[in-house]
C-alpha cells in the first residue's frame, strides 16, 4: 500500500497534497522510535493513521519502562552484593569505613573519644638527584590521633601518592605519644617553643574559645583532642617545621603534679578547696 492510497483510505481531501506529509510524518516517527517498533508501509491500518501512531508510540513506551526497571532492579542488586562484599572485607582485615575515609583527608565532625582520626597535612613533589639523574616522587605528611590525647605523625615517599600516603600514616600510627592536658581540653600553661627558624607561641583558652591556631597545628590538635586553644607561628612556615614545633613543645609541658613532686609540695585544688565543688 503506497502513502497515496494511504491518504485516500484515511479520507484527506487533498490525496496529492498530503502525500508527502505522511513521508515526512512516518520518516520522522522513524528516527523517533527503533526499527523494531516500526513496520513497513504497508502494515499500517487503514482506519486510521492517527490511532496506529498512538498505539505505536503506547507499545514502545510500555516496552522501554520495563526494560528500565529490570536494569535498574539488576543494578540495585549487584551494588548490594558489591557493598556487602567490600565491607565484610573491610571488616576481616581489621579496618573501617570511617578510618578509609578520615585517611583521604575528608573534613567530619569529631565521632567520639578513642576514635582514630587521619590526616594528610602535606603533599608535595620531591627530587633526588645521583649519578643516573633526577628521580621524582612524592612526599606526603599526615597526622594520626586518637582524640583523647595520643598523637604521631609520620612522612612518607614513594613513586605515587597512594603509596606515599600509606606510609606516611602507618609511621605515624608507630610514633604516636601520649600528651597531657588540662580538663581533657587545652594546655596547662602558655608555651613557646624554637625549632630551626619556627617560633612557636601557644595560649591556654578558656572552655569555649575553639582553636585559634595555625592550620597545620588545627589539625594536630583535632587528633590529640584538644578543643580550646590560641596560638601563633612566626618565621618559618614550613609544615613539617610547624608539626615538629609542636610535638616538641606539647611534649615538653609538665602538669601540676609533676611540678609539684620536683618542687616538694602537694597540689591543692582552690575551687574544691574553698567551694567543695568545681565551678
Amino acid at each position: 500500500m503506497t502513502a497515496f492510497s494511504l491518504a485516500i483510505l484515511i479520507g484527506i481531501s487533498n490525496p496529492k497534497q498530503s502525500t508527502m506529509n505522511i513521508f515526512i510524518g512516518v520518516k520522522q516517527l522513524s528516527l523517533l522510535r527503533p526499527r523494531s517498533c516500526m513496520p513497513l508501509i504497508s502494515h499500517v491500518p487503514a482506519t486510521s493513521l492517527k490511532s496506529y501512531f498512538s498505539t505505536t508510540s503506547a507499545t514502545f513506551t510500555s516496552t522501554h519502562t520495563s526494560k528500565q526497571d529490570s536494569v535498574q532492579s539488576e543494578w540495585e542488586t549487584v551494588s548490594d552484593d558489591t557493598f556487602t562484599k567490600a565491607q565484610e572485607t573491610m571488616q576481616h582485615s581489621g579496618r573501617s569505613w570511617k578510618s578509609k575515609s578520615n585517611s583521604s583527608g575528608s573534613k567530619k565532625p569529631f565521632t567520639g573519644p578513642n576514635t582514630m582520626l587521619r590526616r594528610v597535612l602535606h603533599i608535595r613533589r620531591v627530587a633526588h638527584v645521583n649519578s643516573g639523574g633526577k628521580q621524582r616522587s612524592i612526599s606526603v605528611l599526615a597526622v594520626v590521633g586518637n582524640q583523647n590525647g595520643s598523637a604521631g605523625y609520620g612522612m612518607g615517599r614513594a613513586l605515587d601518592s597512594g603509596a606515599a600516603m600509606r606510609k606516611a600514616l602507618v609511621l605515624a600510627e608507630k610514633n604516636m605519644i601520649h600528651f597531657n592536658r588540662l580538663d581533657n581540653r587545652t594546655i596547662f600553661a602558655d608555651l613557646e617553643h624554637t625549632y630551626h627558624k619556627t617560633v612557636l607561641q601557644l595560649r591556654t583558652a578558656s572552655p569555649g574559645y575553639g582553636l585559634m591556631v595555625n592550620r597545620n597545628i588545627h589539625e594536630v590538635c583535632r587528633c590529640i583532642g584538644i578543643t580550646d586553644l590560641s596560638g601563633k607561628v612566626r618565621g618559618s612556615l614550613n609544615p613539617m617545621n610547624v608539626i615538629k614545633a609542636t610535638f616538641d613543645a606539647l611534649s615538653t609541658q609538665k602538669n601540676p603534679s609533676e611540678i609539684a613532686k620536683i618542687r616538694g609540695k602537694k597540689v591543692v585544688d582552690i575551687q574544691l578547696a574553698y567551694y567543695g565543688t568545681k565551678l
